[in-house]
């Protein structure tokens, strides 16, 4: 009689056992939870400024337009349920918000430049998370898809305190992760107290000149 091989046996993987109850459904509950906040900032630069040129002036200023476009990109939301979105929520808050439609939504998507977020104040030097990710690139459907996909590296730079994406950059997928710290440290004009992140062989355990305080794990 021949025994199988090891690796021929099929391992069956261990159950989970929830074991608190209370606090499991609780976590499943937070997962409906829906908070939109906008900043009375944010409403009295909705409406856009008079320009002083003669001819139609335009309604919603950028910042409408960009809430907007977040909204249906969180939500993957289409362009006209992104307006009844809108429009609910403004009646949800009892405010006098005009609320642009699906096509001025569309048109003003052309024209808007790169959407820059904006971070919290803080007068504290950064501490850095630097780390990278896989992205398979999509060639749409192919009758017969090709054996080896293609792949990008995107790497991040990440606040440590608020969690908030501070540097991106892509590259291709044989690139190092700290290759690119310089290239991330050049889009952060904030002080930067340290940057742990992976080395690879041949890197320096510090650049200097960069940031006072550069570790690397």
């Amino acid at each position: 009689m021949k025994y199988p091989k090891r690796s021929q046996y099929k391992h069956a993987k261990s159950p989970y056992r929830v074991r608190n109850w209370a606090e499991y459904e609780a976590g499943l509950r937070r997962r409906g939870d829906l908070t939109v906040w906008l900043s009375d900032d944010a409403l009295d630069a909705w409406r856009a400024p008079a320009s002083g040129k003669p001819g139609g002036q335009r309604t919603y200023a950028d910042i409408a337009i960009e809430a907007a476009l977040t909204i249906r990109m969180v939500f993957h939301l289409p362009l006209r349920q992104t307006e009844g979105f809108l429009r609910c929520l403004a009646e949800l808050l009892k405010i006098d918000l005009p609320v642009p439609d699906h096509t001025t939504l569309s048109r003003r998507l052309k024209k808007l430049h790169d959407i820059r977020f904006r971070r919290l104040a803080t007068d504290q030097p950064i501490h850095l998370l630097i780390d990278s990710t896989g992205l398979r690139i999509h060639v749409g459907h192919l009758r017969k898809p090709p054996r080896r996909r293609a792949w990008r590296k995107l790497h991040l730079a990440v606040d440590a305190d608020t969690g908030e994406i501070l540097a991106s950059d892509l590259t291709a997928r044989r690139t190092h992760d700290s290759s690119r710290v310089p290239a991330l440290l050049e889009q952060i004009a904030d002080p930067v107290a340290s940057v742990p992140a992976d080395r690879s062989p041949g890197t320096p355990s510090a650049i200097p000149g960069v940031c006072p305080k550069l570790s690397w794990n």
